[in-house]
């Protein structure tokens, strides 16, 4: 079933080459940015900074800005949602409702204002660390040498997220650790890590619903009753999002999830279809033919993962968590509208799909030589890319 030589059977080894790979992808960004100024990397607008009072020591670049800005804001003081505060606007109840990675940059801060920064960029590298660790362990679970846990950490839009201050990773590293807990028969422990998983971000209710499918199926074929702890696997991740929406809502006067999903949904593929063509027409025609050619790539890379996973997936037993799931992440990606997908971001939008498909290609029987091959091509040209863009 393994590809690799079984010289180190190690599961810490995709964590140290992850985790090597990403400080490397940090550090080629500093030194392409020329003056190492790490608050760069939450690409804060002009357009959400109060004019006033602007954060002292941060960069900001014209215009807009990206949505690591309000990472930072909130890094600065997860405590405090209202919209002008810390000299930051917030543009909408939706960034309050992915508090989980600003928290976990305050506290790695201590509270410090001017070590948010790096904090954030340092939450990241050590959640693809983590990535890789939790990779590694899924991988040596199927019975493959765990540095095939790579194929799991190894998402180009995790690169994005990095550059960027964004939430998909660590949303993604709490998912996967849900999942290996709930697959070691600890609940309450899968229960903690998926809850700061969808207050990271929410599409990681996903991974809640399959487990809930799984504990359902559990409950209906063995003969013996159900532990009431059971439940809280997916129980505390849905309480734990729903208390959080109230609060933010008592706060800011509207529902988070609500204010985020107009815009972002649409009917299956009136998105996804047009927004193909799109990158088809960029990627044949110059300027910036190389960046759109790799984004071409990149999708057609995920898209042959997910079929591959959903084929084999279909000759493996169990794994009711990582079918549900899955089929939901898929469903959501073809409902994303244009205004989501109409630049691709090395499809950060997608890390479930890629985060499920990883999952089960690398719990079912098969080769992954040709797979692994074709996603460390796309994720070396990513990073370098990522690397070099300012």
């Amino acid at each position: 079933m393994t590809c690799l030589p079984r010289g180190s059977q190690h599961v810490l080894l995709p964590c140290v080459v992850m985790f090597g790979l990403a400080l490397a992808v940090v550090v080629g960004r500093l030194l392409a940015i020329g003056d190492s100024d790490i608050t760069r990397f939450a690409v804060v607008g002009s357009t959400y900074v109060d004019t006033q009072k602007p954060p002292p020591g941060l960069h900001v670049f014209p215009g807009d800005g990206y949505d690591g800005q309000f990472a930072y804001r909130l890094g600065l003081a997860p405590y405090d949602l209202r919209t002008h505060a810390r000299g930051i606007v917030i543009d909408s109840p939706l960034r309050a409702q992915r508090i989980g990675y600003p928290t976990i940059a305050w506290l790695l801060a201590a509270g410090q204002a001017r070590w948010v920064p790096v904090a954030l960029v340092a939450a990241n590298v050590l959640a693809l660390a983590a990535l890789g660790l939790l990779g590694g362990m899924v991988a040596r679970d199927a019975g493959r040498h765990p540095l095939w846990g790579v194929l799991l950490a190894g998402f180009p839009g995790f690169l994005f997220s990095l550059g960027r201050d964004l939430t998909e990773i660590v949303a993604a590293a709490f998912a996967v650790a849900g999942f290996l807990a709930w697959r070691r028969k600890r609940p309450v422990l899968a229960g903690a890590c998926l809850t700061v998983a969808v207050l990271s971000r929410e599409t990681a209710l996903l991974a809640a619903v399959g487990i809930a499918a799984a504990h359902l199926a559990e409950v209906r074929t063995r003969r013996t009753a159900s532990r009431a702890a059971d439940a809280s696997a997916w129980l505390l991740p849905v309480i734990g999002f729903g208390l959080w929406q109230a609060v933010v809502a008592a706060e800011t006067g509207a529902l988070p999830v609500r204010t985020g999903s107009g815009d972002n949904m649409t009917v299956p593929l009136a998105g996804l279809l047009p927004s193909m063509l799109g990158w088809l027409r960029d990627a044949t025609s110059p300027p910036g033919q190389a960046p759109a050619l790799l984004a071409l790539g990149q999708f057609v890379v995920l898209c042959a993962l997910a079929g591959l996973a959903a084929a084999r997936l279909r000759r493996l037993g169990g794994a009711t968590e990582v079918k549900v799931g899955g089929a939901l992440a898929l469903l959501l990606a073809v409902c994303l509208s244009s205004f989501v997908l109409r630049t691709p971001a090395f499809f950060r939008q997608l890390a479930d799909v890629h985060v499920f498909a990883a999952i089960a290609l690398l719990d079912a029987p098969g080769r992954l030589r040709l797979p692994g091959a074709a996603l460390a091509v796309v994720w070396a040209c990513s990073a370098v890319l990522i690397a070099i863009s300012i």
